[in-house]
């Protein structure tokens, strides 16, 4: 193992540890959620949207199918 990788294993085991990383890095998580959240929402807006749009040809085009048979 490397040096890094042993380091990293005891930060893992030791609890205290374990929450002052948390602390520190929980402001920083919370700020990148709150600016990423406005993108999230448009991206699952516009998902929603080419699914529906996707169903929508696929039930054209089976009554196409339908009615040509």
């Amino acid at each position: 193992m490397t040096d890094l990788s042993k380091i990293c294993d005891f930060l893992k085991q030791n609890e205290k540890m374990k929450t002052t990383i948390y602390e520190l890095l929980k402001p920083y998580i919370d700020l990148i959620i709150d600016k990423l959240s406005f993108y999230l929402i448009v991206f699952i807006l516009l998902v929603l949207i080419s699914f529906l749009l996707h169903l929508g040809i696929l039930i054209i085009l089976l009554k196409y199918l339908n009615k040509t048979q």
